[in-house]
């Protein structure tokens, strides 16, 4: 091989420095000297047990870091006979090796390839360690562009002599970037969720082959839908793939491994970049061209011989208007789509639809997803209401022939057998439709769904309403309705006169903008996605301008506050008063700010937008909420994705994952699903486009923005404004944190009577009040751990995920009579069985995996004496393994995929599931092998024991609430739960 290898070697010391705290790490750092080397002169720095890692500048580390055309993988889960006999290593490897901790039992090794090209970037490098990692199942700890791989004397390193083709290596690289992610956020609280599927950048072969379990090889092309294979992209001994189709009936692979679907060339998208949001309009047209090319308002048309041809009746219309009215739209039988843009009239011309129905004695259902807009157009429509306020709480007022009513409380209100409606109603219909396959419905799912799908079948006419009108609604109303109905499609083009938008690089370097503009004076409109990015840029206002600028928050947490609440409902002219305003996606869609003769009223319109956590077009309707603005800044992630998009992958992917359990409906005879198809499909196509959109967000909303008219101007980052955004933004978010240790510190402490009307007020949407709302915060954390409040306690407590932990650990701790009560007590107060806690699931499998690691005996009892090393955790590896669905499943944690050689690592994410962890490890060395040793802090310990002990104990000062209980019976009276209350405390069982 005529090209030398480029790496950097280290004679200074040999094989693995075992003790963490030698002074050999100083050499690890800075005794490396870039090399140009020989294959074979390679092999023998190896053999004589120096390292090796990529040319780097001075001190080795990333940021110094040059190149090299070298790559390794650890792999310490595997047998170096099959890695040799491995057909992508004996085609591809330079050399292979084995490390000092090599035995015959548990083969250690590291397989090395030379590449044709130098890879001079740190991200590329990373990502080529990861890649090939996840390839050979290799150790994925190795991502650091500068890794060092410590040489192994004696070990006669097998010289393979190859070359990694560049076809190969990109694969590596596009298999390493990839983010094993789910496709919505955790809200930045660190909760674990089950990645989504991504699309593999690159493509299989044409005429890509497939092995089955049996060891046959059959064409992909000609597999049948579901059959299990070995997944092609990654070494896999046992299959872990399965074929799948997608919507044009092309055949890929989705591997549940890889977490990722691959496709031949005739079915790939280079980097997911032709979906085609605008797809409705453009198919209206069409539509509306082949129907009347012309145009022509007599409907008729005349042939090659001029004699007159009838064409059939039009559907679909283009056009642009400032306003629609019954003119352009007028009301008949059937389906009746329209897409037209906020601010263009849709609800007076309902209003006219709705007064046509009165007079021609047909009964209209008005279907939203949020009651302040419902409510609102109910008003304008003369509908009842489905809910009121009699000064005590929310009521509901039973089913009229002119009605309105939330999604997700069709299935609780409405009886098919009683009531039925001949006109059906929806607007913002993509957000309705979304709403279905939402997380907030859960367990009411079902029911709600089968009642939209009802009335929606039943109706004589149907009329569907969004600016954002596309696919997801479009589909689900035509796969719903009556097969006979006709329909009549209209879009409305219309393009206000818009300001300029200006998209920033960098969010610092926005914030400093927005500071910049607050302090010059005027109005200004902050939009967000996220509630806590909401909080911090409130708070850092405050802190640079104090009582100067009066600024208005609008949240979850605050909209239900008198103040927030009296400004949502006149805010056209309440938002005057204030300086800034700054809103998160609680200020709902079909809220418009509007000044009288479209004035000019607020200045600037911010946009601040993170991954995962809604659409472009979420983002879009945020930043239309105000009419007329002077010019609008935003910066949305420039974090892109590789999400899944094609619904009939998504749908296998829900199926295998569970991801939607009440969609399931059984097993068939052969032992496959049977699932609810119609709410399915539905749930994938919703799927498919926000994946769509969340893949590429920030292109997405600078796109849609440009379609519609806005000139996009791009600003690109300023080093200076960056470096003052984001100390005001560190500063904001450490006095965030601390504002509300101080706030519910210092919240009024109140007794259990007290907490129960708070409670019962606000679940019946009763405004109660910022102090109210912290005082029950307090209880809530006083109650739960039974000692008053501080901030020592709310610093642990770390917004309840600790609670949740002790909640766990009460679980464990649980007699099986215990648990087996509070169940009976779950199906006593109705809990849905998707609801259910699963405490005994949960109880046995913890007692399984610690008993399986030595830290618990055959009873469950915690062993602080006992220590644990990697080479003993073998049997806790095997119950891993053999668990990991149910480990998924129950806790929310996946199982490492290298869990044989990080055993301790994936214990560390067992243990703290019930709020334990390891003391500082012990190091020994048995027969001269350094081994580290692991045992249970005992602080941990007796901390979360002593709680435990608290809250079994019968406390006067503290009450267990049963809050936990309800949300199905929200109206049990207080007797009765201070009742319950009082037996769960007397039997130790976990109520609050």
């Amino acid at each position: 091989m005529a090209d030398k290898v480029k790496t950097a070697v280290n004679p200074h010391f040999v094989n693995k420095i075992e003790d963490k705290n030698s002074p050999l790490w100083k050499f690890a750092a800075t005794g490396y000297e870039n090399v140009e080397l020989t294959p074979e002169e390679l092999a023998e720095f190896i053999n004589k047990g120096y390292s090796f890692c990529a040319q780097h500048k001075k001190h080795r580390s990333e940021k110094h870091f040059i190149g090299t055309n070298l790559l390794a993988v650890d792999v310490d889960d595997g047998r170096l006979d099959d890695a040799q006999n491995n057909p992508f290593i004996q085609q591809n490897a330079l050399l292979i090796y084995t490390t000092p901790g090599h035995t015959e039992k548990e083969n250690r090794f590291r397989v090395v390839f030379k590449l044709r090209r130098m890879i001079c970037d740190a991200t590329e490098m990373r990502a080529a360690y990861i890649g090939a990692a996840r390839i050979l199942g290799g150790d994925l700890a190795c991502q650091d562009a500068c890794r060092l791989f410590f040489g192994s004397k004696g070990s006669n390193p097998i010289n393979l002599g190859n070359e990694l083709p560049d076809h190969e290596l990109e694969k590596i690289i596009a298999l390493g970037r990839m983010k094993r992610v789910s496709d919505h956020s955790a809200d930045k609280r660190g909760v674990a969720h089950t990645p989504a599927l991504q699309r593999f950048e690159q493509d299989l072969q044409v005429d890509q082959w497939v092995e089955l379990a049996s060891g046959r090889t059959i064409p992909l092309k000609d597999a049948p839908t579901r059959t299990a294979i070995k997944c092609p992209v990654h070494d896999d001994k046992n299959p872990s793939a399965f074929v799948v189709t997608n919507r044009n009936g092309v055949n890929g692979v989705r591997c549940q491994k890889c977490c990722a679907s691959f496709w031949p060339p005739s079915a790939q998208w280079k980097k997911l970049e032709k979906f085609d949001f605008f797809h409705t309009e453009r198919i209206v047209r069409e539509l509306q061209c082949n129907e009347d090319p012309f145009y022509l308002n007599d409907r008729e048309r005349r042939d090659v011989d001029g004699e007159p041809v009838t064409i059939d009746v039009q559907r679909h219309f283009v056009f642009s208007k400032r306003y629609v009215t019954d003119a352009d739209i007028p009301f008949i039988p059937g389906v009746t789509f329209l897409r037209s843009p906020k601010g263009t009239g849709k609800t007076h011309w309902l209003e006219d639809v709705v007064k046509q129905c009165r007079e021609q004695g047909k009964s209209v259902l008005l279907i939203g997803h949020r009651q302040t807009l419902l409510r609102s157009l109910a008003d304008r429509l003369d509908l009842t209401c489905y809910f009121y306020f009699d000064g005590k709480g929310q009521r509901n007022n039973k089913p009229e022939d002119y009605y309105a009513i939330c999604i997700d409380s069709m299935g609780r209100l409405l009886k098919p057998t009683a009531h039925r409606y001949d006109v059906v109603i929806i607007d913002e219909a993509e957000q309705v439709v979304s709403h279905l396959t939402g997380s907030t419905l859960k367990a009411k799912r079902r029911k709600c769904v089968g009642s939209f799908l009802f009335y929606l079948r039943n109706a004589k006419s149907v009329i569907v309403s969004d600016a954002d009108l596309g696919p997801i609604t479009v589909e689900t109303i035509c796969n719903s309705v009556d097969a006979g109905m006709d329909y009549r499609f209209y879009v409305n083009t219309y393009k206000d006169s818009v300001c300029p938008v200006y998209a920033y690089d960098n969010e610092q370097h926005l914030i400093q903008s927005m500071i910049e503009a607050v302090a010059a004076g005027g109005r200004h409109y902050i939009a967000t996605n996220s509630k806590s990015r909401a909080d911090v840029l409130a708070q850092m206002i405050n802190d640079k301008f104090g009582d100067g600028k009066k600024v208005m928050l609008v949240t979850a947490n605050t909209v239900r506050h008198q103040e927030v609440a009296d400004f949502v409902r006149d805010i056209d002219t309440a938002i005057l008063d204030y300086d800034v305003t700054i809103a998160s996606p609680t200020l709902g869609t079909g809220i418009d700010i509007t000044f009288e003769h479209g004035a000019r009223c607020i200045d600037t319109v911010f946009g601040f937008f993170d991954a995962r956590i809604n659409t472009h077009f979420d983002m879009d309707q945020q930043l239309s909420r105000v009419r007329n603005p002077g010019e609008i800044r935003l910066w949305v992630t420039p974090e892109r994705f590789a999400f899944e998009t094609d619904p009939n992958v998504i749908r296998e992917e829900v199926i295998d994952t569970d991801a939607m359990n009440e969609a399931f409906n059984g097993y068939r005879a052969d032992g496959t699903a049977e699932v609810d198809d119609q709410y399915l499909r539905m749930y994938a196509d919703v799927k498919s486009i926000e994946r769509a959109s969340k893949n590429r967000l920030r292109e997405n909303l600078i796109e849609l923005r440009q379609h519609n008219g806005w000139e996009v101007i791009s600003v690109e980052s300023d080093v200076d404004s960056r470096k003052i955004g984001k100390g005001l933004l560190d500063d904001a978010r450490g006095a965030v944190k601390a504002r509300k240790i101080d706030e519910v510190c210092n919240a009024a402490p109140i007794d259990y009577e007290q907490y129960q009307q708070f409670l019962e007020l606000s679940s019946t949407g009763v405004v109660i009040g910022p102090e109210r709302e912290l005082a029950m915060e307090r209880y809530k954390i006083e109650t739960f751990y039974r000692e008053e409040i501080s901030p020592d306690l709310l610093m642990l407590d770390d917004n309840g995920r600790y609670r949740n932990k002790v909640r766990l650990m009460e679980t464990y701790l649980s007699p099986m009579n215990h648990i087996r009560e509070r169940a009976d007590a779950e199906k006593e107060y109705g809990f849905f069985a998707s609801d259910s806690k699963n405490e005994a699931a949960k109880k046995f499998l913890l007692m399984e995996l610690l008993n399986a690691a030595g830290l618990a005996d055959e009873h469950g009892d915690i062993q602080l004496d006992v220590a644990v090393t990697q080479k003993t955790l073998g049997k806790f590896v095997e119950c891993c393994q053999k668990r990991s669905g149910k480990i998924e499943d129950l806790f929310d944690i996946s199982v490492r995929r290298d869990v044989a050689t990080k055993a301790k690592n994936q214990l560390d994410d067992v243990i703290d599931l019930i709020g334990l962890k390891f003391d500082k490890a012990e190091r020994r060395k048995p027969n001269g092998v350094q081994t580290y040793y692991y045992r249970l802090e005992q602080a941990t310990w007796h901390r979360i024991k002593q709680i435990i002990d608290s809250r079994m104990s019968i406390n006067v000062g503290f009450v267990p609430t049963i809050e936990a209980l309800t949300p199905t019976r929200r109206a049990v009276k207080n007797k009765e739960m201070k009742k319950t209350a009082a037996r769960a405390a007397a039997k130790g069982l976990q109520w609050n």
